[in-house]
């Protein structure tokens, strides 16, 4: 029985990647803003991972925190 709920768990998992890089990658396509495309990953990163603590970075002329 553990070895059912363990590949359960995983196959989850794994649907749950797919699902979270095909939001992003769809939103990609459709051109949509970067602050747009950073909202939606920082949702992802938050709401679904549980993750509090987040800080992107982008380089132009100098480095600058988007995130």
């Amino acid at each position: 029985m553990r070895k059912k709920k363990t590949s359960v768990d995983r196959l989850q998992i794994s649907r749950f990647k797919l699902d979270s890089l095909l939001d992003i990658t769809l939103s990609i396509n459709d051109n949509l803003p970067t602050e747009d495309l950073l909202s939606k990953y920082e949702s992802i990163l938050r709401n679904k991972l549980g993750i509090g603590k987040i800080i992107i970075f982008k380089h132009s002329l100098r480095w600058e925190c988007i995130l």
